[in-house]
This record gives C-alpha cells, structure tokens and sequence, in this order.
C-alpha cells in the first residue's frame, strides 16, 4: 500500500498533466535563468555607447544589433529582464505581504477595525489601477522603485480578502472561544491566534496565494514596462523592456531589431507566467481538478 500523498505532490501531478502548464513553467525557468546569467553570457555593458556602430544590425559582433546610441541590444535586454523580473517579484512581495497582514488584522478584530479597512480597501479598488499609480507615481516622483512600490499597493487587496476570510474561519473554532472564557486578554488571544494562524492557516491557504502570486505577477511586469514605456518607470540609461520598446517606436522601419527582441522577450515571459498561473489554479484547487 502506497503512502498518502500531500497536496503538493497531487497538485504536482496534476500540473504535469497539463502541456501549457508546462511550457509555462520550462519557458519562465529559462528566461530567469538567461537573465540570472547576463554577466556570464555577454560582457558587454547595457549602458556601453559605440558611436561607429549605431544602429548596426544583427551580426555575429552583435548578436540582436544596436539600438540608436551604439548600444548592444543582446546585453539590454538579458539585464533588462533582471530589472523586470526584479520589479514584478517585489511589487508581488508587497501585495502578498501587506494583503495577509490587513486581512488578518481585519478579520481578527472585526466590528469597526474590519469596517475601516474593509472600506479602504474598497476605495483602492474603485479606483482605476493605472490612475492610482500615476497617482503615486506624482506625489513620489517617477523611477522603477516607486513604480514597483504603487504596483504593490494596487494589488494588496487581491490578497487581503483571501487572508481575511481564512482570518474569519479560524476566529471561530473553539480555542478562540475556550480562551476566552478562561479569561486570556486580547494579548493572548492573539498571539494564540498569530501562532494557529502561521503553523496551521498560512499552510492551508497557500495554495490561493500562490496561484494569485502568480498571476499578479505577470500583471506586474507588463505593468511596469508600460510604466517605462510612457517614461514613468526605469529611467535612462537603464535597461528595461518597456524602456526599450519606448526607445525603438520611432525605428520600427529602418530598425526593427530594436523593438521586436525586448518585445518578444516581454510576451514569452508574461505568456508563460500566465499559462503557468492558469495550470496552477486547476492544480491547486480540488474542485477544479478533474
């Protein structure tokens, strides 16, 4: 008789049942490692100017050509995608951090406390995302930080209401209740429930996160580079995807090379994370598994 299995090894096994999962995830693995190895694969500096090269097409002396400035197109965008990948994981981090803090606190205190920020949260999300970053984006000034921090901020209520309603199941078990009538104050109380809610709930409610982390991720990077590609995200010299998309608009007929290796490095990396995020909510979720 064969051990029980976790859910992660059942999840794991669904998700290799799915090709587009898959490819997902092999095409996203690569393309973080290509941009893990940028120092290792060229030694070229993305911000390096060759002024007898301008606009030099692919050749063997550079691999994807130069952009306007005698630029190696190759070594910008191996650590453009770096400084994508970097801006989408943080923003991600933020939104999954600060949504389980606010949802648990919310859903832990209730009455007032949950009302309040129940309704802030509800103002975040009437507002247009874009115009709530643009927002920021004014009050903070511009550059990829700030941009990655509003994405962050725009998504936290995405995670939230997941933590806030795994928050109010657990408020109502019978620990709660037997703590309460020994007498343990709102101290105890929520160290008590902190420490349920981290070795018992968080295990149990990862799955949700993950799947959402995933999608939101994709999200965020194609954000960020539209973000750069309007001059609000990386500034120059930087490399950055939507930067160089921005950078290689007014080349497309006599420079192609400038803006379809960036864009076709920020659609495979969106389209796998999604087609992964896809695959991941099926393979995590037991009512949707077949």
């Amino acid at each position: 008789m064969s051990p029980p299995q976790s859910q992660w090894q059942i999840a794991w096994r669904h998700l290799r049942r799915n090709p587009l999962a898959l490819f997902g995830l092999y095409v996203l693995l690569s393309l973080v490692m290509i941009a893990l190895a940028a120092p290792i694969l060229t030694s070229i500096d993305p911000t390096d100017m060759d002024y007898e090269s301008i606009l030099a097409a692919p050749s063997h002396q550079h691999i994807f050509g130069t952009d306007d400035l005698g630029r190696d197109i190759f070594s910008r965008v191996l650590w453009g995608g770096r400084e994508s990948l970097r801006v989408g994981l943080l923003a991600v981090a933020i939104a999954v951090i600060g949504g389980t803090i606010v949802g648990m606190i919310s859903g832990y205190f209730g009455g007032k406390a949950d009302m309040l920020m129940q309704r802030a949260q509800e103002i975040i999300t009437a507002i247009p995302s874009i115009l709530l970053i643009l927002s920021i984006l004014a009050v903070f000034g511009v550059g990829l930080n700030t941009a990655l921090v509003a994405l962050g901020i725009v998504s936290i209520p995405w995670f939230s209401r997941i933590a806030r309603g795994a928050t109010l199941a657990i408020k109502s078990m019978e620990y709660i209740s037997a703590a309460q009538a020994l007498g343990a104050n709102h101290v105890r109380i929520l160290v008590l429930h902190v420490r349920i809610l981290v070795l018992h709930v968080l295990p149990n409610i990862a799955a949700p996160l993950i799947s959402a982390a995933t999608l939101a991720l994709g999200y965020a990077i194609m954000a960020a580079a539209g973000l750069s590609y309007i001059g609000l995200g990386a500034q120059p010299p930087s490399p950055e995807w939507g930067a160089m998309l921005n950078a290689g608009s007014g080349y497309l007929r006599d420079a192609w090379w400038m803006s379809i290796f960036p864009g076709l490095f920020l659609f495979f990396t969106v389209l796998s994370i999604n087609l992964l995020g896809d695959g991941l909510v099926v393979a995590l979720d037991p009512k949707l598994r077949q």
